[in-house]
Protein backbone atom coordinates (compact mmCIF):
# COMPACT_ATOMS: atom_id res chain seq x y z
CA UNK A 1 0.00 0.00 0.00
CA UNK A 2 1.28 3.35 -1.27
CA UNK A 3 1.86 6.38 1.96
CA UNK A 4 -0.12 9.02 0.45
CA UNK A 5 2.16 11.73 2.38
CA UNK A 6 4.92 10.01 0.17
CA UNK A 7 6.31 13.35 -2.31
CA UNK A 8 7.42 10.86 -4.86
CA UNK A 9 3.34 9.91 -4.99
CA UNK A 10 2.23 13.61 -5.82
CA UNK A 11 5.02 13.66 -8.51
CA UNK A 12 4.56 11.35 -10.49
CA UNK A 13 7.65 8.85 -9.58
CA UNK A 14 4.68 6.14 -8.07
CA UNK A 15 7.20 3.55 -9.50
CA UNK A 16 10.18 4.96 -7.08
CA UNK A 17 7.82 4.73 -4.30
CA UNK A 18 6.35 1.24 -4.73
CA UNK A 19 10.48 0.09 -4.96
CA UNK A 20 11.12 1.83 -1.84
CA UNK A 21 7.72 0.38 -0.19
CA UNK A 22 8.49 -3.29 -1.61
CA UNK A 23 12.00 -3.05 0.26
CA UNK A 24 10.35 -1.68 3.38
CA UNK A 25 8.13 -4.70 3.42
CA UNK A 26 10.58 -7.08 2.63
CA UNK A 27 13.09 -5.78 5.37
CA UNK A 28 10.56 -5.69 7.82
CA UNK A 29 8.86 -8.67 7.40
CA UNK A 30 12.82 -10.61 7.38
CA UNK A 31 13.42 -8.95 10.78
CA UNK A 32 10.22 -10.42 12.34
CA UNK A 33 11.69 -13.68 11.16
CA UNK A 34 15.37 -13.78 11.03
CA UNK A 35 15.95 -10.85 13.83
CA UNK A 36 19.10 -7.92 13.40
CA UNK A 37 22.49 -7.84 13.25
CA UNK A 38 23.83 -4.49 14.17
CA UNK A 39 27.27 -3.82 12.91
CA UNK A 40 29.02 -3.09 15.88
CA UNK A 41 32.34 -2.00 14.56
CA UNK A 42 31.47 1.00 13.25
CA UNK A 43 31.75 3.41 16.56
CA UNK A 44 29.04 5.73 15.49
CA UNK A 45 26.14 3.31 15.95
CA UNK A 46 27.19 2.63 19.73
CA UNK A 47 27.87 6.93 20.14
CA UNK A 48 24.99 7.38 18.50
CA UNK A 49 23.02 4.81 20.88
CA UNK A 50 24.62 6.41 24.14
CA UNK A 51 23.91 9.99 22.92
CA UNK A 52 20.46 9.01 22.51
CA UNK A 53 20.03 6.67 25.52
CA UNK A 54 18.29 4.15 23.27
CA UNK A 55 18.05 0.45 24.79
CA UNK A 56 18.74 -2.25 23.00
CA UNK A 57 15.45 -3.10 22.19
CA UNK A 58 14.43 0.34 20.56
CA UNK A 59 16.69 0.23 17.60
CA UNK A 60 14.67 -2.60 16.30
CA UNK A 61 11.70 -0.58 17.28
CA UNK A 62 12.71 2.21 15.11
CA UNK A 63 14.06 0.21 12.11
CA UNK A 64 10.34 -1.21 11.95
CA UNK A 65 8.93 2.70 12.03
CA UNK A 66 10.51 3.18 8.87
CA UNK A 67 8.47 4.24 6.20
CA UNK A 68 8.60 5.93 2.99
CA UNK A 69 8.89 9.77 3.99
CA UNK A 70 12.05 8.42 5.68
CA UNK A 71 13.73 7.19 2.59
CA UNK A 72 17.18 9.26 1.88
CA UNK A 73 18.78 7.25 -1.01
CA UNK A 74 19.09 3.95 -2.06
CA UNK A 75 19.60 1.26 -3.12
CA UNK A 76 23.23 1.24 -2.97
CA UNK A 77 25.35 -1.65 -4.56
CA UNK A 78 28.16 -2.88 -2.65
CA UNK A 79 29.22 -6.61 -4.00
CA UNK A 80 32.32 -6.01 -1.32
CA UNK A 81 30.06 -6.34 1.75
CA UNK A 82 26.68 -7.27 1.03
CA UNK A 83 24.61 -9.78 -1.58
CA UNK A 84 21.68 -7.22 -1.50
CA UNK A 85 21.56 -3.62 -2.05
CA UNK A 86 22.03 -0.73 1.06
CA UNK A 87 18.79 1.48 1.67
CA UNK A 88 19.69 4.65 3.70
CA UNK A 89 16.88 6.23 5.66
CA UNK A 90 16.46 9.07 7.95
CA UNK A 91 14.83 9.58 11.17
CA UNK A 92 14.03 12.47 14.13
CA UNK A 93 14.92 10.86 17.20
CA UNK A 94 14.79 12.99 20.18
CA UNK A 95 14.96 16.41 18.36
CA UNK A 96 18.01 14.85 16.35
CA UNK A 97 18.05 13.60 12.90
CA UNK A 98 19.90 10.10 12.10
CA UNK A 99 20.84 8.71 9.62
CA UNK A 100 20.03 4.73 9.11
CA UNK A 101 21.57 2.74 6.59
CA UNK A 102 20.24 -0.91 6.17
CA UNK A 103 20.31 -4.04 3.82
CA UNK A 104 18.26 -7.53 3.75
CA UNK A 105 21.68 -9.10 3.83
CA UNK A 106 21.86 -12.88 3.16
CA UNK A 107 18.50 -14.88 2.44
CA UNK A 108 17.55 -16.71 5.33
CA UNK A 109 19.49 -14.53 8.10
CA UNK A 110 18.89 -11.38 10.10
CA UNK A 111 18.29 -8.41 8.30
CA UNK A 112 22.17 -5.87 8.90
CA UNK A 113 22.28 -2.59 10.10
CA UNK A 114 25.45 -1.13 9.00
CA UNK A 115 25.50 2.17 10.39
CA UNK A 116 22.84 4.65 12.50
CA UNK A 117 24.54 7.97 13.32
CA UNK A 118 23.54 11.43 14.05
CA UNK A 119 23.64 13.37 10.88
CA UNK A 120 26.34 16.03 10.88
CA UNK A 121 24.17 17.98 8.78
CA UNK A 122 20.35 18.20 7.95
CA UNK A 123 19.74 17.12 4.44
CA UNK A 124 17.88 18.47 2.10
CA UNK A 125 17.21 15.94 -0.07
CA UNK A 126 15.82 17.10 -3.46
CA UNK A 127 13.79 14.39 -4.43
CA UNK A 128 12.48 13.32 -0.64
CA UNK A 129 10.47 16.29 0.56
CA UNK A 130 8.67 14.48 2.98
CA UNK A 131 10.03 14.22 6.83
CA UNK A 132 8.55 12.52 9.24
CA UNK A 133 5.19 11.16 7.18
CA UNK A 134 5.00 14.99 6.48
CA UNK A 135 5.83 16.44 2.95
CA UNK A 136 6.82 20.00 3.06
CA UNK A 137 3.11 20.89 1.75
CA UNK A 138 2.40 19.43 5.33
CA UNK A 139 -0.29 16.61 3.76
Amino acid sequence: MLNANCFYYFYGMKERTEEIEKFLHAFHAKQKNFGLIELHNAANNLQTKISLELQPDELSAILNSLNCSNYLTGPIKEPQHFITPSWVFRKRIKQLEVHIKITLGIPKAPVVCIFFKIAEAAILHPINACYEEKSVYGW
